[in-house]
């Protein structure tokens, strides 16, 4: 004879089956330094971006933005060979104090374009000790 199915052991992976795949499979943020938000006590030489599958690189686009929208220079993007590498944009000069946002853009290996942005700031250094 047949077992009866609970209703219980159904309803978690019925509920799965309700999200949206591209929410479950799309390219995404992950983590990043400085963290969205952050506020650093001095100025970061890189900023890095680790996403949920590994980017075409060729097509990514990484800005930070001052607080009047102006770009910082920037060096050319990297990332290493391993799966969970971050990408790297480093700052070829540090930045000032203030408020800065990333602006970053990518194609995913299935084609699909993902853009994002967050800010993190950078805080006034304290007076210099007399």
């Amino acid at each position: 004879p047949a077992l009866p199915v609970s209703p219980s052991r159904t309803s978690v992976p019925l509920a799965a089956l309700l999200l949206p795949l591209p929410l479950l499979f799309h390219l995404r943020l992950v983590r990043a330094e400085p963290a969205p938000n952050a506020t650093l006590a001095t100025p970061p030489a890189a900023v890095r971006l680790w996403l949920s599958q590994r980017p075409e690189l060729g097509v990514t686009t990484v800005r930070i933005l001052d607080a009047r929208g102006q770009a910082l220079p920037t060096g050319a993007l990297t990332r290493a060979e391993a799966a969970n590498a971050p990408i790297v944009v480093p700052l070829t000069r540090p930045p000032a104090a203030g408020r800065y946002t990333v602006r970053w853009r990518t194609m995913a290996r299935d084609g699909h374009v993902v853009e994002g942005a967050f800010a993190f700031t950078v805080a006034a250094p304290a007076a210099a000790a007399r």
